[in-house]
């Protein structure tokens, strides 16, 4: 229970001093989402983490401070915001909390809010790459347009240091929006930056394949596998695009049309990098 508490303001693991309990069991409820915290808690977890006393008064008055809000209302607040920083480097709205620059395609950046358990908001950014296929069903499809661009590398933000929060209605939202969106941003151009170049954007996807939990990302495995076959490091780049195959239990048909994706990149490994 300790490390509940902890988020409510004590590293220590006790409720700190003089914390409204509203505030406490909105930090727990906003990092762990109630799902989570039920099991490790047992049934009165509420109790737990407001205190015994009145506990059902104060989890009312919670309750009565929770507003989900629509992703319309979201992107309505979170938009200009985030355009402000991001228009002027030439990204565009795909759809609500989504952007996307094309100008160096076939290599796309990306940017987005996604939704999290908790009614929490967590910003992602990387790249979305024309020459990666991915999965639809048991087929192999492409997205190689401005609107079927999705993240084939990333890296996930998720954390109390930039997530946003939904659940509290439009003041909840506003809370700390502005740096966390100009937080976020700064790290995103850090990444993109690094992929400028088709030998630099093989590294640095390589780069994220070799962090742990990498396999958990359903596009990254590919991407590097394409990445690596791009590089002339055809070794290399079975071992990833084998691993998709078994993964997605891939039938014979899907298996050897994402194997020959596999080969033509390959034989384009001695194109130049773009600027």
């Amino acid at each position: 229970m300790m490390r509940y508490a902890a988020v409510a303001g004590d590293p220590a693991g006790r409720a700190a001093p003089g914390a409204r309990p509203v505030a406490r069991f909105r930090a727990c409820v906003e990092r762990f989402g109630s799902r989570h915290l039920c099991p490790p808690l047992g049934a009165n977890w509420i109790q737990v983490i407001l205190g015994n006393t009145s506990f059902r008064d104060r989890a009312d008055d919670a309750m009565r401070e929770m507003n989900l809000l629509s992703i319309a209302t979201i992107h309505q607040h979170i938009g200009p915001a985030v355009e402000a920083q991001l228009t002027p480097l030439g990204f565009v709205l795909q759809k609500p909390l989504h952007w996307i620059r094309s100008a160096d395609a076939p290599i796309r950046q990306l940017f987005c809010y996604a939704q999290l358990r908790g009614g929490a908001l967590a910003p992602q950014w990387g790249f979305s790459l024309d020459f990666v296929p991915h999965l639809s069903g048991k087929k192999i499809k492409w997205h190689k347009t401005e609107k079927s661009a999705l993240f084939d590398a990333f890296v996930d933000g998720q954390g109390t240091e930039l997530n946003l929060s939904y659940m509290w209605g439009v003041s909840g939202l506003l809370e700390q929006m502005q740096p966390r969106v100009e937080a976020a941003i700064r790290a995103a151009t850090a990444l993109w930056a690094k992929g400028r170049t088709y030998p630099e954007l093989y590294a640095l996807v390589e780069e994220l394949r070799s962090k742990p939990g990498s396999e958990l990302y359903t596009q990254l495995p590919i991407a590097n596998a394409m990445c690596l076959a791009r590089s002339g490091r055809e070794a290399e780049g079975l071992r990833d695009l084998q691993y998709f195959i078994q993964r997605f239990d891939l039938d014979e048909q899907c298996a050897t049309s994402v194997r020959r994706v596999f080969d033509d990149a390959l034989a384009s490994a001695n194109k130049t990098s773009p600027k």
